[in-house]
């Protein structure tokens, strides 16, 4: 009985594609905390203006933040994933087993680290 009803079950419940969707499933809530971090190959893209960026990726995703525009950002990324953002003044970065990062406007103050592959650009 358990064995069919779980294919019953995954037939009839669609699968959670978006980062809303997973995180829904999850039991999280949806704000700008949980959704500034991506992963398990989703695609992340965010736009606007904010003071403080804080976002992750790992497992192959794709956070797109080139069109939000940060004074402050601390980001990681691993595992393949890629990071994408505006960050005016100060730049934390930390990328590694093959993740990119990439900071598209020059900051202020910049710190950055990389490790197993992980690759960083930055704007001169």
């Amino acid at each position: 009985m358990g064995p069919l009803l779980y294919i019953i079950l995954w037939i009839l419940i669609p699968a959670a594609n978006t980062t809303a969707e997973k995180l829904s499933m999850m039991g999280k809530p949806i704000n700008i905390t949980n959704i500034s971090s991506s992963s398990s190959g989703s695609i992340l893209n965010l736009s606007g203006n904010t003071k403080e960026f804080i976002g992750s990726s790992s497992s192959g995703s794709q956070l797109n933040a080139s069109k939000l525009t940060a004074e402050f950002c601390e980001v990681k990324a691993s595992s393949g994933s890629d990071i994408s953002l505006k960050c005016l003044e100060e730049f934390n970065a930390n990328a590694s087993s093959g993740a990119h990062i990439k900071n598209h406007e020059k900051s202020i103050q910049t710190t950055i680290k990389s490790s197993s592959g992980g690759h960083i650009d930055i704007k001169n």
